[in-house]
């Protein structure tokens, strides 16, 4: 197991949570896994495909998506222009990409598979 040392407060200067967030998320690296799932979260809500969605993946911008049925894939092929606009456009208002400090976030790509 890896040697956790717990940071040490300081108790005279106390930071606003506000700063300490996405300090935490920065230190640990867990900002790339952050914007990834507020990605698929997005993916669902706009296409409601999350049932057929077997396999997602986010990587520089490309959302790779596996879908598991040919006629929903089909559908989402034609709306691809539209379900990243949108899926942007979430990203652009999520208050949780704020709250992170995640800073921008966009997806330029979709491939379906």
């Amino acid at each position: 197991m890896a040697n956790f040392k717990p940071a040490k407060i300081n108790r005279q200067n106390p930071e606003p949570l506000a700063d300490a967030i996405p300090l935490f998320v920065r230190v640990h690296g867990l900002g790339k896994g952050l914007a990834s799932h507020l990605v698929f979260d997005a993916w669902d809500e706009i296409t409601g495909a999350a049932q057929y969605s077997v396999n997602k993946f986010f990587r520089d911008g490309v959302l790779s998506v596996t879908i598991s049925s040919s006629v929903a894939r089909s559908r989402l092929l034609f709306q691809l222009d539209v379900i990243k606009d949108g899926i942007n456009k979430s990203l652009k208002n999520s208050e949780s990409a704020k709250m992170f400090g995640l800073g921008e976030i966009e997806v330029k790509t979709i491939k379906l598979r």
